[in-house]
């Protein structure tokens, strides 16, 4: 089934078009979500997540990320990481006014990534983040070879195939693989050179700046993810000054929880948490 939500496109800072998706809740939206979808996917693989936070009032605003989905851009490759927050900042600018309620921002793996870096770096006003797997800490399995390998050939090679990621490591559910290996708008090659360099050096600025975070969080992580290492999510509960900062982690989840046969587990505690945030309405 083709994902819902109403589509459309906006222009970044340097003349990319990427393609957007809107879902909204039945009433006036309560909140809003800009959700950040991770490395070689599309917002499109979103649309049951959006489904579960406009049930608690969110409207719920994504895009595909610059070489990523129907956007602009040479496939899975970015020159700088700092361009995909220039891409964040632009789309926010894109869907206001948000019509004075609280904006919170959803990203998952690289997106999570690019969600914490936007917060420290640009300082905008939101009123929470929700982090899924968010890429600080490579699995410690997989970083040795693409640091050696990206960060030797992200200068003279920067469009190289490096690694690829181990197959399977998204989720435990066959049938969600067999969705991802045959959905069109990801991207199913090696990481190129430059991107993997770039990955490596921004979740290392990340963790050096991880007790600069003092927004409301929540940061779920599956025990058993091949790809990002859940120790990263452990790290920035642990050091982030925010007072109000939540920590959930499912014994035996893949990479993608909220694609793992327990999903409604997952979605459950991120539409409580994000529900126990939201300004309380009498009428509702």
């Amino acid at each position: 089934m083709p994902p819902s939500g109403e589509t459309g496109t906006f222009r970044t800072h340097d003349g990319l078009s990427l393609a957007t998706r809107r879902w909204t809740p039945s009433a006036a939206p309560e909140a809003h979500v800009l959700l950040v979808h991770g490395y070689a996917e599309h917002c499109g693989r979103y649309d049951h997540v959006a489904t579960a936070l406009t049930e608690q009032g969110a409207a719920v605003h994504a895009y595909d990320q610059r070489g990523h989905g129907r956007s602009d851009g040479r496939r899975a490759y970015v020159d700088r990481f700092e361009q995909y927050l220039a891409d964040l900042d632009a789309f926010r600018l894109h869907v206001a006014p948000l019509e004075d309620k609280p904006v919170f921002l959803f990203g998952h793996s690289m997106g999570g990534l690019v969600t914490v870096l936007y917060v420290l770096n640009r300082r905008p006003h939101v009123d929470g983040l929700l982090l899924s797997a968010p890429a600080i800490e490579v699995n410690p399995d997989l970083a040795p070879v693409l640091r050696r390998m990206a960060q030797a050939l992200g200068r003279v090679a920067p469009t190289l195939p490096t690694v690829r990621s181990p197959q399977g490591s998204i989720s435990r559910d066959p049938a969600v693989l067999e969705d991802a290996r045959n959905d069109p708008l990801n991207y199913h090659g090696r990481t190129l050179a430059r991107t993997g360099a770039e990955l490596l050096r921004a979740g290392n600025d990340a963790q050096c700046r991880l007790h600069e975070l003092t927004i409301p969080f929540l940061v779920f992580h599956g025990t058993a993810d091949p790809l990002v290492s859940p120790a990263g999510s452990r790290h920035l509960h642990e050091r982030a000054a925010a007072p109000d900062k939540t920590l959930k982690l499912y014994d035996g989840l893949y990479h993608e929880t909220f694609n793992e046969p327990e999903r409604e587990r997952v979605l459950g505690d991120v539409s409580t948490w994000l529900a126990e945030r939201l300004p309380t309405d009498p009428a509702r």
